[in-house]
């Protein structure tokens, strides 16, 4: 426990090595959690493969497995949830995440838990056992980013200049560089009791968040900048 918690996980494995004839035998209640603590050391020194050997030896050779269960479930799925992160790798830190209820940006991965800052600026500690029964929606894994939105024009608009804007700001849009051009839609929609509704959508090439709202600001300010140039009005409700 001592060498584990001042971070000497290489001083941690040769002790335990040194005294395995003194802890691991089969009529030592103790095995399992010591057992457990070297397969952390193994980790803590990126020995993923040392880690799984020790539950594929050791751990459930004599039934160990069943007494693992019972005796230490939460420490295992710790464990498995650990090596989940490692190996499947779900989420990096930076990206932005949905685990359950909880949603934010990843700020720390370690060995037993993961934590996560929400939108609303509070920091989420989620154990990793979570990550082995629960889905991980990873936003920052995204091929493209999706963007829909609809603009109410006033009832005097000319179905002539509807027209125009939607094929010029259908044009203008594809024409941007992070856009998916074939993503691109952009028509009349529908008609409300206060105007006619056009709704413009696309899917766009970005890396993070930030810039994910920069394309999306310059988006709605050329549609409208060009809503105005086809003599629109945006309408308001009555």
């Amino acid at each position: 426990h001592v060498m584990e918690m001042q971070g000497r996980a290489q001083d941690g494995l040769g002790w335990m090595q040194a005294r395995e004839p003194w802890w691991a035998a089969d009529d030592d209640n103790l095995q399992v959690h010591n057992w457990w603590h070297r397969a952390l050391c193994h980790l803590e020194t990126d020995d993923v493969a040392g880690a799984l050997a020790l539950y594929d030896g050791p751990v459930r050779r004599g039934g160990l497995g069943i007494a693992l269960a019972l005796a230490a479930k939460d420490s295992v799925e710790n464990f498995f949830g650990s090596v989940t992160v490692l190996l499947d790798m779900p989420f990096r830190i930076g990206d932005w995440v949905k685990v359950g209820d909880i949603e934010g940006s990843v700020e720390e991965i370690n060995l037993r838990s993961s934590r996560i800052r929400t939108g609303r600026d509070t920091l989420v500690t989620l154990p990793n056992s979570m990550f082995i029964k629960t889905p991980v929606e990873n936003f920052g894994l995204r091929r493209t980013r999706r963007f829909k939105t609809t603009f109410v024009w006033e009832t005097s608009a000319a179905p002539s200049d509807l027209r125009a804007y939607t094929d010029d700001l259908a044009e203008r849009i594809k024409a941007e560089e992070e856009v998916k051009e074939d993503s691109v839609t952009v028509g009349v929609s529908g008609a409300v009791d206060y105007g006619i509704e056009t709704t413009l959508s696309l899917n766009f090439y970005v890396p993070t968040y930030e810039a994910e709202i920069a394309v999306q600001e310059r988006t709605v300010l050329l549609a409208l900048e060009l809503g105005a140039q086809h003599n629109l009005t945006l309408a308001h409700r009555r």
